[in-house]
């Protein structure tokens, strides 16, 4: 499924995270809150987790998601690279 063209609340319907009346509600709760994104109003309304909305939102950008929980992290790797380089290129050494 090409899931990248659409809206997030689009992509929870698709992968039925959540029915077009909760993302008919969780926009009239923006309206109400200005300043809210869609996927922060579908959680304050209880409609999908945290982790549902980073699932859509990776799935939009077609990219994988990594639950940084379960990696293991190698220190004496880690302290190989330099923290500048680190920084600039996003980078942690793991197992």
């Amino acid at each position: 499924m090409e899931i990248r063209q659409y809206r997030l609340g689009e992509i929870l319907q698709k992968l039925g995270y959540v029915s077009e009346g909760q993302v008919q509600q969780a926009l009239e709760y923006k309206r109400v809150h200005p300043g809210v994104r869609i996927g922060d109003a579908l959680i304050a309304l209880n409609f999908i987790t945290e982790k549902q909305m980073l699932e859509a939102i990776s799935k939009s950008m077609d990219c994988r998601m990594v639950s940084l929980d379960q990696l293991h992290v190698h220190i004496s790797a880690v302290a190989r690279i330099p923290r500048e380089m680190a920084e600039r290129n996003l980078i942690l050494a793991t197992k």
